[in-house]
């Protein structure tokens, strides 16, 4: 039996020796992929922190955009009511000069045609005097 209890506490042994051999190969990995991961962890969290700071920045951004749009819209209004003013003052100044414009080609029309009686009065006043000369010879 010596034999056998030998041979038992051998294989105990081997058994025993395998599983270290099997724990500390275990642990190793283990203590490896803990520091991956908590390198994979810290590099995920520094990249966060980037997309947040990044976000903010966009939030920054947009609220600036908005603030531009906001006064560009303001002066876009301000610049639509100048030009329907200038608009309305145009219809205004083309009514007048039609107006004007009508006056004046019937005044032009007026100083012809009176014109045109001056000189026939002129011509009937010279044959007058003539006809007085005339008959005062």
């Amino acid at each position: 039996m010596t034999d056998k209890r030998h041979a038992r506490l051998r294989h105990a042994c081997i058994h025993v020796f395998t599983a270290t051999i099997y724990y500390h190969r275990w642990r190793e990995e283990s203590k490896l992929l803990a520091q991956r991961s908590e390198q994979t962890v810290s590099n995920l969290k520094t990249e966060i922190s980037k997309y947040k700071q990044y976000g903010e920045e966009l939030t920054v951004q947009l609220q600036h955009f908005k603030l531009e749009r906001k006064e560009l819209l303001g002066q876009l209004q301000k610049l639509s009511n100048a030009n329907s003013l200038l608009q309305q003052q145009l219809v205004e100044a083309e009514t007048h000069v039609e107006s004007t414009t009508s006056q004046l080609s019937t005044l032009v029309t007026r100083e012809r045609s009176l014109l045109h009686e001056k000189r026939a009065l002129h011509r009937q006043l010279d044959k007058a005097k003539v006809k007085i000369s005339r008959i005062g010879r």
